[in-house]
């Protein structure tokens, strides 16, 4: 009998070794899968309810798209067509595959379509198009409060706006309207009619509304540039060869 429990044992250790550490790797493996879809549907709804919702259609009757398709389907705009518009446009084109639309009313139709750009003629049909707004243009008579109530009332609501040029080309009373009530989805600007702006402007307390320094570009590479092309500019100027070895030292 003692013989016979001992063989059983053995037996039983045996079948039950495998089966056990099947059954633990089976677990280990469901449990795997479980977290990751959890976590891929996590990512799917952040997906869905943040980028797809931004870019959830093209123009007015394309019908909706993909969140995946979004991204290279949408239509970013520029308004200006100066050297940092066309820096935005080309980054937004080899990442995004974008179509870029601008408006510049200086320029005709040719010379922004040499450019890569399709030219929009008004102001409001451009936010109307648009799925992102970059303003790179120049603080003027003409350009002060240029994006006003008009201009976001005819937006497209899933509209993200970015100023990084000047403050007041952007109405700050008439872009807090449209970020409140829905005429635009979110905002960026690094730039304010007053500089800083004070701690109970309400725009700065927007949830979809972000608001920084304007030092995006100074960075030690771009402030070692603009020194270093400031001193070429004054060698040009006076004739003077040029004697790097002395600046810095």
């Amino acid at each position: 009998m003692e013989q016979f429990m001992k063989i059983n044992t053995a037996v039983n250790g045996f079948v039950w070794g495998p089966v056990m550490l099947v059954l633990l790797v089976g677990t280990g493996v469901y449990l795997s899968i479980a977290v990751g879809f959890i976590q891929f549907t996590k990512i799917g709804y952040w997906w869905k309810n943040t980028i797809g919702k931004i870019f959830k259609k093209g123009e007015a009757g394309d019908g909706e798209i993909t969140p995946l398709q979004a991204v290279s389907t949408a239509l970013a705009s520029t308004v200006g067509t100066g050297n940092i518009a066309h820096r935005v446009a080309d980054i937004l084109r080899a990442a995004f595959d974008v179509r870029v639309l601008c408006w510049n009313p200086r320029r005709t139709a040719a010379e922004c379509a040499a450019w890569g750009y399709e030219q929009v003629a008004t102001l409001p049909e451009l936010f109307r198009r648009s799925d992102f707004v970059n303003v790179s243009i120049t603080l003027c008579n003409e350009t002060r409060d240029l994006i006003n109530a008009p201009v976001f009332a005819a937006a497209n609501p899933d509209l993200l706006l970015v100023n990084t040029s000047r403050g007041g080309i952007v109405n700050e009373h008439d872009l807090y309207v449209a970020l409140t009530t829905g005429q635009i989805r979110a905002a960026a600007s690094d730039v304010f009619v007053h500089e800083p702006p004070a701690c109970d402007d309400p725009l700065i307390h927007l949830d979809n509304f972000i608001a920084t320094f304007h030092i995006g570009g100074s960075t030690y590479e771009s402030l070692e540039r603009v020194s270093n092309r400031a001193v070429d500019y004054v060698f040009e100027y006076t004739g003077v060869p040029e004697q790097k070895e002395v600046i810095g030292s």
